[in-house]
């Protein structure tokens, strides 16, 4: 209860499922626990009607505020909020290629750090040039290079794509996410010296100070997995 109170506003790329099941249920939550204080939520317009609904349906507290991509780019009260509650001094959604009114994010926090998320997309020049210098890049890498025709035709990036990307905006860190399922085990990266290029894996966390401790940890979990078989990494993640 204490992780949901806690929450300021949540932040969803795009309709489709995986990137918003479990929505209804946090909202609800937080409903109960902070009536007071309805929860935000920035997301796509068919995002806004699916929750809407829900609401009239729903015999359950069920209040949230919602701002669209575009509305909460432009909204001086939602930016000015999110920075007395989270120290963001910039939020900006980013259109991105992948199905439609699907978005990328860019942060900046008042200390001078800069994250970008790709959400899912192919690789994106409007998301390369308003992510230039972040420090952290979060890319999606759902198909391996092999199978670079799947991404183009299903509007994703392969490994190799999604680190050019991170090249392309100067990273300083890039972290790989969204594998297909037929991966089950973490990927091997071609990578070549000075890239600071990692995959995230199930319940990864650590603090920004922390980043550059997580190429060696990656490497030590990767070598745990790579020694069981598919069975018994399925049966973790």
């Amino acid at each position: 209860q204490k992780v949901i109170s806690d929450l300021r506003f949540i932040w969803i790329s795009h309709i489709h499922a995986d990137h918003h099941l479990g929505l209804i249920k946090i909202i609800t939550i937080h409903s109960i626990i902070c009536p007071e204080n309805p929860l935000t939520v920035v997301g796509p317009n068919q995002l806004y009607q699916w929750l809407s609904e829900y609401q009239l349906a729903s015999s359950e507290p069920f209040e949230f505020k919602f701002l669209t991509h575009l509305e909460a780019n432009k909204n001086s009260e939602f930016q000015q909020y999110i920075f007395n509650t989270c120290g963001l001094k910039y939020l900006k959604s980013v259109s991105v290629d992948h199905c439609p009114d699907a978005f990328g994010l860019v942060i900046e926090q008042k200390n001078d750090w800069k994250l970008v998320y790709s959400g899912d997309t192919r690789p994106c020049e409007a998301l390369i040039n308003a992510g230039k210098g972040s420090d952290i890049l979060i890319h999606e890498a759902t198909f391996e290079d092999s199978l670079s025709q799947s991404a183009i035709a299903k509007k994703h990036s392969t490994y190799s794509e999604a680190i050019s990307v991170g090249k392309g905006m100067n990273a300083k860190h890039t972290i790989l996410t969204h594998f297909s399922q037929r991966y089950p085990k973490l990927p091997e990266l071609q990578l070549t010296d000075g890239q600071n290029v990692i995959s995230a894996f199930d319940y990864m966390t650590f603090e920004l100070s922390q980043i550059s401790e997580m190429t060696d940890i990656y490497e030590l979990v990767k070598v745990i997995l790579n020694k069981l078989d598919d069975e018994e990494v399925e049966s973790i993640i």
